[in-house]
């Protein structure tokens, strides 16, 4: 299954899917009819997000293919790769992040596909990418929706397009919380005298180079320090309430925030993200080398390529949906256990060969700052002494 030869600019020495835009003959993917009609969702930097749906207007009638990916239409949502910005900063192809998804991300986890956001690659006609592009530059001529750093960002012109979960509520009585865990262990790049954690630095940073209020979210009162969500980090004595602050933080505010947080500890998944967060950069951004080699089996690699895994476990989301159980005798409604999940998602490894240089430009204002050793006065971080 895997070259580690020398050559193979492709991750963990796989080989690169071809380039053409449809799926090969071989695979089992399906191909779905064209939507007439998709609505715009959310987006992020490297990929957009869309709900198709089925027209139920006064004058519309549904296109018949529709109907035959119902499936689809309910259960999954859209999800598009942009454009690259320039030339030197390209992204992965659906096509490519799925042959990734399933040899090196699902492998990760022990194939348990339980813990991961499900995902299916499709083709699809012309005309459902022209929609989706249609969809995007009308918010963009009516400024509406998209974030001001992301407008004008374009989807690729590909036929083959990825279909993700939708966590978000099926009805009323369900509840949905995404928060991204990121960091949950130290940057091997820190200094060793750091009282600060990656994040907190990096959000200290944001906010002092802000200069004003629209970056609070980074300020030390408000940012919720990420190492409070690791399951085996004992709270030291006097830290409990800076610790629960920065859970319900996570967790958006939620009312069961305690009792959730509780249910993804006992589904172990933030332990197993942490272990692999730590085992695939022991190095740090600024020393991971290209021509060392790290680990073993399919997951033996450059540590650069080991870095870019690490750094997309650093990045990726975590959903949590339940409901909430019929009133107790006093009135109140609990977290109705059973139905509770908890899943992985956006975890598409990162093209490491531009992106290297990212990250270590980052790490390395972190510590000529003085950002890892207290200049941002991180007084919540769970590092903090």
């Amino acid at each position: 299954m895997v070259d580690h030869g020398p050559g193979n600019d492709f991750p963990f020495g796989l080989k690169k899917p071809d380039g053409s835009a449809h799926l090969t003959s071989d695979t089992s993917a399906p191909r779905v009819g064209s939507w007439t009609h998709a609505l715009y969702v959310n987006e992020g930097a490297a990929n957009v997000v869309f709900k198709a749906i089925l027209p139920r207007g006064k004058h519309e009638k549904p296109d018949q293919k529709d109907q035959t990916n119902q499936d689809a239409i309910t259960r999954y949502l859209i999800r598009v790769p942009k454009k690259a910005r320039a030339p030197n900063k390209s992204v992965y192809t659906a096509k490519e992040q799925s042959l990734l998804f399933q040899k090196i991300i699902t492998p990760l986890f022990q194939n348990k596909r339980e813990m991961l956001l499900d995902q299916k690659l499709v083709e699809v006609p012309d005309a459902t990418v022209t929609n989706l592009a249609t969809e995007l530059s009308s918010l963009d001529r009516n400024g509406q929706k998209r974030p001001p750093k992301f407008r004008r960002d374009e989807i690729q012109p590909s036929n083959v397009i990825m279909l993700v979960e939708d966590m978000r509520p099926r009805n009323d009585d369900e509840h949905t919380i995404e928060f991204k865990p990121k960091w949950l262990a130290q940057s091997p790049s820190a200094p060793r005298d750091a009282n600060t954690c990656r994040c907190c630095a990096f959000a200290s940073r944001k906010y002092h180079e802000a200069g004003d209020s629209r970056e609070r979210k980074y300020s030390p009162d408000e940012y919720p320090c990420p190492l409070w969500l690791d399951p085996d980090l004992e709270t030291p004595q006097g830290k409990d309430k800076i610790r629960s602050t920065a859970i319900q933080r996570h967790m958006n505010g939620d009312k069961h925030h305690a009792h959730l947080y509780k249910l993804v500890q006992r589904s172990g998944i933030l332990t197993d993200l942490k272990r692999r967060q730590i085992d695939f950069d022991r190095t740090g951004p600024m020393k991971a080398d290209a021509n060392v080699s790290r680990g073993e089996g399919d997951f033996k690699a450059s540590e650069l390529d080991r870095l870019g895994l690490a750094m997309t476990l650093r990045d990726c989301s975590l959903f949590v949906r339940y409901r909430e159980g019929p009133p107790d005798s006093e009135g109140r409604r609990r977290v109705h256990e059973p139905s509770h999940e908890v899943k992985l998602a956006d975890l598409d490894l990162k093209n490491v060969q531009w992106k290297i240089h990212e990250w270590r430009a980052k790490e390395q204002a972190l510590i000529q700052g003085q950002w890892y050793v207290g200049r941002g006065r991180m007084t919540n971080c769970a590092l903090w002494r």
